[in-house]
């Protein structure tokens, strides 16, 4: 967990850099992390028993707050036009959302760390 969450942490912040310096390859290595965050979250979602109970509830948000969002942009796709929302929903909801999972990780390296020296 504690490889998860390095990664996560590294491409997450590359990303936020990349955005500071250059806005255009910060919303093309966002679909980069999309991807790699799902990776994690498919497998930690795979894992689920070994995680704690805090882990679990997280991970149940993670997938929840990605379905809200896809629900929300086809809904505004239905019965409105996508680009007055554009920014928002393509940009900031996603980068929202993998903050949410860099947090998720954490907590669940953290939770790994202490069970294991609960057992040491």
């Amino acid at each position: 967990m504690k490889t998860i969450h390095r990664i996560n942490t590294v491409i997450y912040l590359t990303i936020i850099g990349l955005y500071i310096f250059q806005p255009i390859l910060g919303a093309l290595a966002q679909i980069g992390l999309g991807i790699t965050q799902l990776i994690f979250a498919i497998k930690m979602t795979l894992e689920i028993e070994a995680l704690s109970t805090l882990t679990t509830k997280c991970i149940k948000g993670y997938w929840l707050s990605i379905v809200l969002w896809l629900l929300v942009i086809l809904l505004l796709s239905i019965f409105s036009n996508l680009d007055n929302y554009f920014i928002s929903l393509f940009l900031v909801c996603p980068m929202i959302i993998g903050f949410y999972f860099v947090i998720i990780t954490y907590l669940s390296q953290k939770n790994q760390l202490i069970n294991t020296q609960n057992f040491d």
